[in-house]
């Protein structure tokens, strides 16, 4: 059986140019119905979740078991993700894209080179864009477009250098809820 691979490059305007992808699929995200139960609720809230951020479901889960080890609020966690940082910093302009130039090597955490999008960042480390990549046109014209950083991460546009500051502030969703949906 033959294997496809999904996606070779994204053109400049974020979408798919290779294999199955041409056209793109917006993804409608319904409202969950009240008289539905609790369980469909938790299920509900964690896929809302995991296609926001670009999460599968066996990454989903290992965070829902970190997040309850060590106490701390699951949003947190898939925020603190380098492809999140990326994304929210104003590199990329979709979290796929994000994704795909971390996976090229494009920056330096803490002056040392990774390529794991997955990797969760701690308060005080420092993302470096390697000084090949300073003058790329999709990088200038992403800052251009995305000048809003949350006020957790600081952004220095001149050094190309992202500081984390402070934990990121939770978003009122139902985190213990989906915690609990996988301890069960």
């Amino acid at each position: 059986m033959k294997r496809f691979k999904r996606i070779k490059t994204i053109n400049k305007y974020g979408k798919f140019i290779n294999g199955f992808f041409n056209k793109e699929k917006k993804i409608k995200i319904k409202e969950p119905n009240k008289n539905k139960t609790e369980f469909s609720n938790q299920l509900f809230n964690k896929q809302k979740i995991k296609r926001k951020f670009l999460l599968k479901e066996r990454q989903f889960k290992k965070l829902c078991y970190i997040s309850k080890k060590k106490k701390k609020p699951l949003i947190c966690m898939i925020e603190k993700r380098f492809d999140n940082i990326i994304y929210v910093s104003g590199y990329s302009r979709t979290r796929f894209e994000a994704k795909q130039i971390i996976n090229h090597n494009y920056f330096l955490i803490n002056n040392s080179k990774n390529n794991i999008s997955s990797t969760i960042l701690k308060v005080g480390d420092v993302i470096n864009l390697k000084k090949k990549f300073f003058f790329y046109e999709r990088i200038i014209e992403s800052f251009k477009k995305n000048t809003n950083t949350p006020n957790w991460i600081s952004n220095d546009i001149k050094k190309k250098e992202i500081k984390i500051l402070k934990e990121p502030k939770t978003f009122k969703i139902f985190e213990k809820e989906m915690v609990n949906f996988y301890i069960k």
